[in-house]
Formats: structure tokens, C-alpha cells, sequence
């Protein structure tokens, strides 16, 4: 952290000042140093380098004497450059904070950055399995809301290519609707042809996305429909004037859903027995 120097005192030719340094990687963070420099009286302050004090040698030292002016105003300077990092949260030695509404982002934001895994996992171990449960709980449920939220924002919208990307970024959405575990292996997928990602190839047809069954190794296809595609279509059966009865047929955007994907299952499974047929051949 870049903390300004405080000009102890400063005449045409000589100045006297006292640099503040920031030190992040230390228990005492706050530092600092003197600096005395000459010059001739008709010359500009320019930068250069100070000699150390490590330089010296056998049978020297350095002398720096201070007025009360210059330690009250070092003093003072030091006093007001504390209570500005107290105000900002830092800290001698170990503090404990309590969670509240104005530090809880930063504090989630620091236990999720991969610099301090360690760290976090081993004070996990250190609690109760009911602590772990609490704690997932809590994260399921924020990230279930905020998926929540963000479909019901967007439930008009008609681009069908904007739906396949949430999804392919958050396929554990779908994968909640299984009873059994289930492995996403990519979005959109092409079966039976050269080229199992995108439309290359031919004679094959797209997936929308492919999963994988964790208990028996069987796959899932997905077809995913922006929210405005209509499930019913037409009445098909029913008494208008009593409204009893009433049966609607499926849209056509559901069945042909629907046939589609039986048609991609189906290209799936005859290439895979060709595979495998090959490979057993061979």
C-alpha cells in the first residue's frame, strides 16, 4: 500500500522526511523509515538513491536528531495514519470478526478464493458433521434461489441458443430432476457421425445436451425449449358449452419434440453397437 510521506521539516537546501510503508506479508504491517537529502540551494528536488545504513563501516555511525516540532508532527501524522486503516478494517495482532450484513460478502468472497483452500479445509475439519450439513444447506439454497430468480426474469425470452448456454453452464439444474446420479458430459452433442461436439459431420443428428447414468452407465438426452414454446395445442375432446370433458392435444413443437428425441436415442445407440462392434472386431 502506497501511504505518503510526512515532511518532518524543509529549508532551501536540506528536507527531513519520514516514508510510511505498507508491508501486506507481516503481523506488523505498518513500517517505515527516515530520509534526510541535500541539496544545492539552486537546484530541484530530483529522485536518486539514499545510501543504507548498512553501508557503513568499522568506526562510523549516523546521527539524526529530532526537534519537538518534528516528533510532534511525526506523531500526530502516525496517530492519524492508524485510525485511517482502523476505519478500513486493519489490525494489529488477531481480531474476531462477527458476522453482519456489511462484511458477509467479503467474507464468503474470501473463504471461495483458491488461495486460501487450505486454510478452509482444514478448519472444516476441525467442525461437526452437523456444521457441514448446515453449511451445505445454506449454499444449496442460495445457488437454487438464484437460479430461481434468474429463469423467472427471463421467461420471455424466445432465443433457444440463450437457454442451451445457462444450461450447459449450470447442468446441475437438470440433473436435480433424476432420482439417480447423473454425469454431464457435454452440451450440445452430435451422434452418429465423425464429430462428437457441434453439427460436424453428416448423416448424424445434434443433441441438445448428453448425460451420463452413474448407476448403469446408460445416457440421457436432453432437448431443451425456450419458456414460450407452447405445450398444448388444439382441443381435441370435450363439450364447449359445459366446459366438461375438455381434452387438448399436444403442440406440435412438443411432439415433434418428443419424436426427435426418440430419432436422436436411436442414431445414438446404432452408432455406439458400431463402435463397439468395431473395437470387438478388431
Amino acid at each position: 500500500m502506497d501511504v505518503s510521506p510526512i515532511p518532518l521539516h524543509e529549508t532551501g537546501s536540506t528536507r527531513l522526511f519520514f516514508y510510511p510503508i505498507w508491508v501486506d506479508a507481516s503481523d506488523n504491517h505498518l513500517r517505515g523509515g527516515f530520509r534526510f537529502e541535500k541539496k544545492g540551494r539552486n537546484e530541484t528536488w530530483e529522485e536518486f538513491e539514499g545510501r543504507s545504513i548498512t553501508t557503513l563501516h568499522r568506526d562510523e555511525a549516523y546521527e539524526l536528531n529530532l526537534s519537538g516540532e518534528d516528533m510532534a508532527t511525526l506523531f500526530s501524522n502516525l496517530e492519524r495514519i492508524k485510525a485511517l486503516l482502523e476505519q478500513w478494517g486493519h489490525r494489529y495482532g488477531d481480531t474476531t470478526f462477527s458476522l453482519a450484513d456489511n462484511n458477509a460478502e467479503g467474507i464468503l468472497l474470501q473463504i471461495s478464493d483458491g488461495a486460501n483452500r487450505d486454510l478452509i479445509i482444514g478448519k472444516l475439519r476441525e467442525l461437526e458433521a452437523n456444521n457441514f450439513r448446515s453449511i451445505e444447506n445454506a449454499v444449496a439454497t442460495a445457488k437454487l434461489q438464484t437460479a430461481i430468480d434468474f429463469i423467472r426474469e427471463n421467461l420471455g425470452n424466445r432465443v433457444e441458443s440463450f437457454w442451451q448456454d445457462y444450461f450447459d453452464n449450470n447442468s446441475w439444474i437438470i440433473q436435480q430432476i433424476f432420482h439417480f446420479p447423473l454425469y454431464y458430459m457435454q452440451g450440445e452433442t452430435y451422434v452418429g457421425g465423425k464429430n462428437t461436439r457441434g453439427r460436424n459431420g453428416q448423416g448424424g443428428v445434434a443433441t441438445d445436451q448428453l448425460f451420463l447414468n452413474g448407476a448403469n452407465g446408460s445416457f440421457a438426452v436432453v432437448e431443451i425449449k425456450p419458456p414460450t414454446t407452447p405445450l398444448v395445442g388444439g382441443q381435441y375432446r370435450g363439450d364447449d358449452e359445459g366446459r366438461e370433458n375438455i381434452c387438448y392435444s399436444m403442440s406440435a413443437q412438443l411432439t415433434g419434440s418428443l419424436v426427435q428425441m426418440e430419432n436422436q436415442i436411436r442414431v445414438a445407440v446404432n452408432d455406439f453397437q458400431t463402435m463397439l462392434g468395431r473395437t470387438f472386431l478388431t
